[in-house]
Formats: structure tokens, C-alpha cells, sequence
């Protein structure tokens, strides 16, 4: 859903639910390979802004990673205004 897609901005007389910003996603593919080395858990995160935009991809072999890059992209998320 698009800003411009969803009516007329809050104002007098308004009582409908105000626009909110494109979502971005967050994707997390996580695995465990036996034969790596060293041997183990692995994720991938993928993110990003709104639908055919850039997105960024992290690959990981530990967990605490994949717990801080999800931690960093939802403090990123908090800060869009109209969403908690």
C-alpha cells in the first residue's frame, strides 16, 4: 500500500485511520550444514525499503548476528512515523 493510495491526510473533520508509510520487509533463510566448515547454523537476511527497491543481503554462521541485524532493522521501523 502506497501513501497515496490510502485518502486524504488527517484534518478537520477526519475520522478515518491515517496514511502510513511503505513497509520494508525482512526475510531470514536459516539452515544447518553439516559438511561447512566449520560445521553448523547459517542465515541469510535479506531487507529492504518498498516492492522493486534495493535491498541489502547478510549472511551469517552465528546466531547473535541474526539477533542484531533483526534488532537494527526493527529500531529502523520504530522511527517511521505512524507505526510503533
Amino acid at each position: 500500500m502506497r501513501m497515496n493510495d490510502v485518502g486524504p491526510t488527517p484534518g478537520k473533520g477526519y475520522n478515518g485511520t491515517p496514511a502510513v508509510p511503505d513497509a520494508s520487509t525482512l526475510v531470514i533463510r536459516a539452515w544447518h550444514e553439516d559438511g561447512a566448515q566449520p560445521p553448523g547454523f547459517r542465515a541469510r537476511i535479506t531487507y529492504g525499503p518498498g516492492h522493486g527497491e534495493e535491498r541489502t543481503t547478510v549472511s551469517a554462521a552465528d546466531r547473535d548476528k541474526v539477533l542484531h541485524v533483526v534488532q537494527q532493522w526493527l529500531l529502523t521501523q520504530s522511527d517511521v512515523q505512524g507505526r510503533n
